[in-house]
């Protein structure tokens, strides 16, 4: 099951780097896209937030992705979360979970770097906005690092933060 998560996940993320060119519109505000990290790691920083659709023939979904604002674009210090669906999410909470499959919760990772990243196990991504003009959320995760064969408990992170941007259609 876990690497069904991981694999969707990542999917999500190579869909969203695919599908987004230097074109592409974004809103950002400072004070209102930030992503704060405690517990393993330590930071806190305004982020640039992408928002929006993908659709296939196979699979359809949101994401939201937020990386540090004076980063190399998608090199490190980003988070994803992503959701099943055929439309944007509604006003609502919904859980960080592992049953992607239903559409019903958000599954997330946060990348430090090329080579360290933390899968998201519990926590809430509460949606407060939710047009075709705006899409705004805050969240409170919790995560372990990766490693292939168990999770490692002892290497968790809470991420906390919040995002509001114009979402798109990838």
């Amino acid at each position: 099951m876990r690497t069904k998560f991981l694999l969707i996940s990542f999917l999500f993320v190579a869909i969203f780097f695919i599908g987004c060119d230097e074109d592409s519109p974004t809103e950002t505000v400072e004070s209102e896209n930030y992503i704060a990290i405690s517990g393993d790691l330590n930071d806190k920083f305004d982020a640039l937030t992408f928002a929006g659709m993908q659709s296939s023939d196979t699979l359809s979904g949101f994401t939201v992705v937020m990386q540090r604002m004076e980063g190399d674009a998608f090199a490190s210090n980003y988070l994803t979360l992503a959701k099943i669906t055929n439309e944007l999410p509604t006003v609502g909470k919904y859980n960080i979970g592992v049953d992607i499959e239903s559409g019903e919760d958000f599954i997330g990772v946060y990348f430090y770097n090329d080579s360290t990243f933390y899968v998201m196990y519990s926590g809430i991504v509460e949606i407060t906005k939710s047009s075709k003009t705006n899409i705004s959320g805050k969240f409170n995760l919790k995560g372990s690092i990766f490693e292939y064969d168990t999770p490692n408990l002892d290497r968790t992170v809470d991420v906390k933060g919040q995002f509001k941007t114009i979402p798109i259609e990838f």
